[in-house]
């Protein structure tokens, strides 16, 4: 235990102080009454008040996600590929009778000519230059999109089917098309009708388009995905109509895995991952000769005494750089209701009134400092009831994304054990024979 600054403050300014729940106090206030209090910031190391400290992942999947990602030798070591499933095309068309007038029209069932795959990109999220070697392909192995990996083409209870080679399996090609994201957001794969027509079978597992990047260090961000066909009505089979279906299914498979880390916070990816931790407050507070001269020690510890509870996490980069984060990432706390049931344990409301949002920079170089305010929760933590239903505080809390999953990237904080393990910065008033609000 750390104590790191003390100063005397007017107990008016004190009241205004310990107003605001969970905001982290930058200033001493002022008053006039001329009865002081004494106030301690204190660092808690985690091995002070932290334990059963654990890392888990398999939360959600790949396929939740709404974007997708296809990259090659991203960072040196990620290969990632998307998998694409479209819905069904309309029944039928409308079409002009041979002997109809020229805006007569009816609806007619048709015939598949070619198709073409439209694959549309994030262009603020496009790295590796700006010309990209694109491959496409027609899948022709049955494939599941929520289980389906880049080792396993099937993966349920009771089901597991393995590609017949890593990443997707063989495929039909649809060629390899150059893509420059200064022309443009978008590349088309031209399909033939054999094609076209297996994918109108909603019911094989097989049908779906597969697509790769041959650029070295390159990592593109799929925003959708469109399947326009050509085809042939059987009342005017010498008109070529064009429709489409914007119904799709992304599922992006990667390589490599990386391992769930045993002395490291590690937060989000697809699927994603999650921290847990349970807290342990100390009853009592040591203080030094003059502290002890101003108010009895050791001093009991309690929710009236407490002004701000902040967690302190350190960020690092990931031992695998191919998944730092490239976007921001929005930080949850949730207390787990049944830690004997973890990970599948149940999670209680989220501890923070609005997710903390991070910047993919503090996960880059030099680690930086998080500090998450959690005030209104430690204070029951040390009344050991919510005052508002009485019900008892859980605590274990896990950390995470506000969403599950969040991203194909995960953030990662130093662990217990290590120079940048987490923290508990409290701050507490104390007045000898003086009870603050």
């Amino acid at each position: 235990m750390r104590i790191r600054r003390r100063w005397a403050i007017p107990v008016l300014g004190l009241v205004a102080f310990s107003g605001c729940t969970d905001e982290i106090p930058t200033s001493e206030g002022g008053g006039d009454i001329p009865v002081d209090a004494v106030s301690y910031e204190l660092h808690l190391p985690f091995e002070s008040f932290g334990r059963d400290f654990q890392v888990f992942g398999g939360f959600g999947t790949q396929a939740d996600l709404p974007g997708a990602v296809v990259a090659h030798e991203w960072q040196g070591e990620l290969e990632a590929r998307t998998l694409i499933r479209f819905g069904g095309l309309p029944a039928t068309v409308d079409a002009r009778p041979p002997d109809g007038e020229e805006d007569e029209t009816e609806a007619s069932e048709y015939v598949p000519v070619s198709g073409q795959v439209v694959i549309r990109f994030d262009p603020d999220r496009v790295e590796g230059g700006s010309l990209f070697e694109l491959e496409g392909g027609s899948t022709q192995t049955d494939w599941h999109r929520r289980s389906a990996s880049w080792e396993m083409a099937v993966d349920t209870i009771g089901d597991r089917r393995p590609w017949p080679e890593p990443g997707g399996g063989p495929v039909r090609p649809a060629g390899v098309e150059l893509w420059d994201s200064a022309e443009g957001d978008s590349v088309i794969f031209a399909v033939d009708s054999v094609t076209v027509a297996e994918w109108e079978d909603l019911n094989r597992d097989d049908r779906g388009f597969l697509l790769r990047s041959l650029t070295e260090g390159s990592r593109l961000h799929i925003a959708d995905a469109q399947l326009r066909v050509q085809v042939r009505p059987t009342i005017d089979p010498d008109t070529l109509i064009e429709v489409s279906t914007t119904e799709r299914e992304l599922t992006f498979i990667y390589s490599p895995d990386p391992p769930l880390s045993t002395s490291a916070f590690q937060i989000g990816g697809a699927p994603s991952r999650r921290a847990t931790f349970r807290i342990v407050l100390p009853e009592t507070l040591e203080g030094d000769e003059e502290l002890c001269a101003l108010v009895t020690c050791p001093v009991p510890i309690n929710a009236d005494l407490l002004v701000y509870a902040g967690l302190e996490l350190r960020t690092r980069e990931s031992e695998n750089p191919g998944f730092q984060p490239f976007d921001s990432i929005a930080v949850d706390i949730r207390p787990a209701l049944s830690p004997d049931r973890l990970p599948r344990s149940p999670l209680g409301p989220p501890i923070l009134a609005d997710a903390e949002v991070l910047s993919p920079e503090l996960f880059q170089g030099e680690p930086g400092v998080v500090e998450i305010p959690m005030t209104r929760y430690v204070r029951d933590l040390f009344r050991g009831e919510n005052p508002q239903t009485g019900d008892p505080v859980p605590s274990t809390l896990a950390i995470l994304t506000e969403f599950e999953p969040w991203d194909l990237e995960f953030g990662t904080f130093q662990g217990p054990g290590t120079e940048g393990a987490p923290s508990l910065r409290l701050i507490f008033t104390l007045s000898d024979g003086v009870r603050l609000p």
